[in-house]
């Protein structure tokens, strides 16, 4: 009877999890649209070229938004013809392109992460400063739980 307890409640919080996280996904991709004109997707984008290392090539970019290079490729000529990136081919490797934020790209996405660190702190206000630190350690141990392999599976 436990194991079907436990069954249950992992199924549970996997369910509120989920839909706590199409709330919130759906209340910044509203926000950025109506304050900024922009999408969630280029906002990740912008985010991701912004992080280390510099200058991604689209194939790192595609990786760490976990989209297709296709996809990438079409959204990084949406974003570059906007005026908010830059794109480059390698010296090494001509098929390889690089992307860099321009000047406008780098005051439009700090302008964007202010925004939504305060539209994230509003999406959690309804828990404590104990709660939320409580929710954070137990999703990181869950993430690293998952890291991990689990016993008898494959590499």
């Amino acid at each position: 009877m436990t194991a079907r307890r436990d069954e249950t409640m992992a199924t549970r919080a996997w369910l509120r999890l989920m839909a706590c996280h199409n709330l919130i996904e759906t209340r910044l991709r509203r926000k950025l649209r109506a304050r900024f004109g922009l999408s969630l997707a280029w906002f990740d984008i912008l985010a991701q070229i912004d992080r280390p290392p510099a200058e991604p090539t689209l194939g790192e970019l595609s990786e760490r938004v976990l989209a297709t290079k296709a996809n990438i490729t079409e959204l990084v000529g949406k974003i570059a013809a906007a005026g908010l990136i830059a794109r480059r081919k390698s010296a090494r490797d001509a098929r390889v392109v690089h992307v860099r934020l321009t000047a406008k790209g780098k005051r439009a996405l700090s302008a964007m992460l202010a925004a939504h660190r305060a539209w994230l702190a509003e999406a959690m206000a309804a828990l404590a400063p104990a709660e939320l630190a409580a929710l954070d350690h137990a999703l990181s141990r869950l993430r690293a739980g998952l890291k991990s392999p689990s016993p008898g599976s494959a590499p």
